[in-house]
């Protein structure tokens, strides 16, 4: 006896399944209660409002902003000055909301600005540490001399006690700035424009922060870097195969992470290096599969010359102030041309919270 409904294929099945959900979708786009398409955040589309005045408050750029900036207890009242979080530069995907109390704003991943900066900085790929969202000055404790233990012969003996020697470096918020300058064509050229401003914006500031970490002047506004920081260990002469293995002990001896330890120098450094075999007629070079006495090298043009660090990066501190970069728009700057000046700010420090598991190597030729 035949049946009126007849078994399916798997395949036919899966056919009709999708047509389902075609309806099923169509249906509810035409009633409009379809889920909205994921709001993007557009860099070109905040400055152009920005520039023009007409900054839409219920644009999903300027809610992303308004809440940033009440995340740090700023008031959103200046349309042509905003604050962009670190998340809005990298991840597409962030949801804000504006409670009285505060702003709100969450990334689908926790997003930090070393993570954002990370393409555009060798220092952050040095797996230095960090510290975000600070609104006032960081007092960091810097252990010089730790405190130690002791075994017990018995139950009657007694802890032999120490005093640790601990310091204290003072960070405040230092401020570096990048200007960029758009053309009305560029501007309108949305597809592309988003992705080449962020680059052009994160790439000087990731190089603002190479330069700060590594040779900070400690004076004019510049944090303090590795080159004259106080408490690192210092070396200087010929590049040698004994030196390097000598800066390897060294860090050691200082109890620094021996599977963190990790050079950086120049590239004509490394070229040296490369050249320069560790032990006569052994054929292995000084740099090879780009290690340094067994341990990981990289390279910076931002990197003083003659210059080698070596250590456990992770005790380098960068300290970021505020929620995000802070863009301002002139919109008279270039009036004729139509073009579009923006300023780009960032707020942070630097600090070595145990500059002895760091080492600067100088005059290395």
């Amino acid at each position: 006896m035949s049946t009126i409904f007849p078994t399916l294929t798997p395949e036919a099945e899966g056919r009709r399944a999708q047509i389902a959900a075609d309806l099923s979708k169509f249906y509810a786009e035409m009633a409009g209660t379809a889920p909205k398409k994921q709001e993007r955040f557009s860099l070109t589309r905040l400055i152009r409002g920005m520039n023009d005045d007409n900054l839409a408050t219920s644009s999903y750029e300027a809610g992303v902003c308004k809440a940033a900036a009440m995340a740090q207890g700023r008031m959103w009242n200046d349309p042509r000055s905003q604050i962009v979080p670190w998340g809005a530069l990298m991840s597409r995907d962030l949801v804000t909301s504006v409670p009285s109390s505060g702003g709100n704003l969450v990334a689908a991943l926790p997003i930090s600005p070393l993570d954002v900066l990370r393409p555009f900085s060798v220092v952050a790929r040095m797996g230095v540490s960090k510290v975000e969202n600070l609104t006032q000055d960081l007092l960091v404790p810097n252990i010089t001399t730790p405190v130690s233990a002791n075994w017990l012969a018995d139950e009657t003996s007694a802890i032999t006690a120490t005093d640790p020697v601990i310091g204290q470096v003072a960070t405040k918020p230092k401020t570096c700035g990048t200007m960029v300058k758009a053309s009305f064509n560029f501007m309108k050229q949305s597809r592309f424009a988003d992705d080449v401003i962020n680059a052009q914006l994160l790439a000087a500031l990731g190089a603002a922060l190479d330069q700060a970490v590594l040779a900070g002047t400690g004076s004019l506004g510049q944090p303090t870097g590795l080159l004259i920081a106080a408490g690192v260990n210092s070396q200087s002469g010929a590049v040698t195969h004994a030196n390097m293995l000598d800066a390897v002990e060294t860090l050691a001896n200082a109890k620094a992470d021996d599977d963190n330890i990790r050079f950086l120098t120049t590239p004509s450094i490394r070229r040296i290096l490369q050249a320069r075999e560790a032990t006569a007629s052994t054929g292995r070079m000084i740099w090879a599969n780009n290690q340094v006495s067994d341990k990981p090298a990289s390279v910076t043009t931002d990197c003083p010359a003659g210059t080698i660090f070596a250590g456990d990066w992770s005790k380098v501190l960068v300290g970021f102030w505020g929620s995000g970069i802070e863009i301002v728009v002139n919109p008279y700057e270039n009036f004729k041309s139509g073009a579009i000046q923006v300023r780009a700010m960032l707020h942070a420090d630097v600090a070595f919270t145990k500059p002895q598991a760091l080492l600067r190597h100088t005059s290395a030729t």
